[in-house]
Order: C-alpha cells, then structure tokens, then sequence
C-alpha cells in the first residue's frame, strides 16, 4: 500500500533540514525530487491505481545503479532529467542517487527504518557531514590544477569500469546457452527403463559442473570473464584512492562516493 502525502512530505522535510541545500550531497536531493514526482502524480485520488502502476514501472526498469551499463544509465538520467527537471546532463552513476530505493519505500514494500538505514539516506550522518561539504577549502593553481587531472582520471576510470561490465554482460550472454542446454539435457535425461539418471537436485547440479569443466568454450569463455572481473576489481581500487586523494586535496568529505565491488 502506498504511502501517504503527509508521510512523503515527514521524508522531505527530513531531507531539506538535513543537507540545508548543499549542492554536494545531490544523490540525497535525488530522493527528494523521486517523492516530489510521486506526490505530483498522486494528487489526484482517483488516480492512485495508476500511478502506484507506474511508479513500479520505473522502479523495475531503475534497478540497481551499480549493475547500468553506460546506455542504461544514459536513459536513467534522461527520464530524471525530463521528469524531475534538475539538470542531469553531466551526472556519473557516482553521485547520483537510486530512486528505485525511493519508490521501494513510496509504494510502502519497505519500511521507513529500513529506508533511511540506507548509506545516502543516513540523514544524521548526512548532517553530520554537510558543513564540512559546503566549499572547497583554498588551493592554490598548482593543487586546483592537480584535481582537475584527479576528475578526469575518475571519468576515464568510470569510462572503463562500464566497459569491463559490458564486456562480461556479452561474455555471459554466450555462456548462459551452453548452461541452458546442458541443463535440459540432464534434466530429460532417462536410462532403458524410462527412470531420470539425475534424479535429484544435488546429482543434477554436480553433472552440470562436470559437464561444464569438459567444454572448452565455457571454459575460455569463463577465464575471460574472471579476467575482466579482476581487472575491473583493480580499477574500482585506483577509482577509490583517488577519491581518498581528492577527499585530501578539497577537504571534504568522500568516504561515501567510493564505489564496492
């Protein structure tokens, strides 16, 4: 069941008093502007029905920001650039916030405790930290020189990240037909008398390993993936240090624009 005007707006509120319109904690107004839109939509009360369809609409196609590749996220940041009409064009997958959690708390699916226990949605830490993020400390034309080339290090590290991400997405894609087939053949597979050879789960998935470890384009297939997750994992790391970096340079704090992996 959806949840109330008035208990969006409680959320909003939290948000304005929290970030006190610091323009570095964006990813949190992102919230903000995903309930701004819901409120919108549902103004109406006989439209709720609809709109409550919608909203689980865009949260499906929303997913997980970690998991966009870049035309995903492209699309992502249109439809908020068209619907919220915040300026989204230069936007990364960084410093922008996940309305799909937004929405996962709007249509009531999780619980408010649950939905501000999320790392941007820890309004006191954001608090906390607001002052500290409200300017860049003094640098001198040496130093604003060195965190220019530290943000376009970050961009090309993102640039590749999404690449590697693609690139194991297609990999997937070729070995997940092999699964498939050799997944059926087992599951169809009968002796002389008619009776399953792979007659329980546990046996099933132990002929699919040892199916799988005898073909050789799974297997190559699967060694590039791993590659590409390890070089991947190397990249998310020199993305992170220089977040340490610019977090040093500018005197802010950054801790929660790192990325996992």
């Amino acid at each position: 069941m959806m949840r109330t005007e008035e208990e969006m707006w409680d959320i909003i509120k939290r948000i304005d008093k929290a970030v006190d319109k610091n323009k570095d904690l964006e990813y949190v107004y992102d919230i903000k502007s995903a309930l701004q839109w819901a409120l919108r939509k549902i103004s109406i009360e006989r439209e709720r029905t609809r709109i409550e369809g919608e909203i689980k609409e865009i949260r499906d196609k929303s997913g997980s920001i970690d998991e966009m590749d870049e035309v995903d996220f492209r699309k992502y940041i249109e439809f908020m650039d068209r619907e919220f009409d915040r300026g989204y064009k230069d936007r990364d997958p960084y410093s922008t916030g996940n309305i799909a959690d937004a929405f996962d708390w709007a249509l009531g699916e999780i619980s408010t405790d649950e939905f501000l226990s999320n790392r941007y949605m820890d309004l006191e830490k954001v608090r906390s930290i607001a002052p500290r993020r409200g300017g860049y400390k003094e640098m001198n034309e040496e130093e604003k020189k060195e965190l220019l080339g530290i943000v376009d290090r970050m961009a090309n590290l993102v640039k590749k990240i999404n690449e590697s991400k693609e690139k194991r997405r297609e990999i997937w894609d070729r070995m997940h037909p092999i699964r498939a087939d050799f997944m059926m053949d087992i599951s169809m597979a009968k002796d002389e008398k008619g009776k399953k050879i792979y007659s329980n789960a546990q046996i099933r998935a132990a002929e699919l390993t040892r199916r799988l470890r005898k073909n050789k384009e799974y297997q190559e297939l699967e060694e590039r993936r791993r590659v590409l997750r390890n070089a991947e994992a190397e990249l998310v790391a020199e993305y992170n240090r220089l977040v340490d970096h610019k977090a040093i340079l500018t005197g802010q704090d950054l801790e929660d624009r790192k990325l996992t992996f």
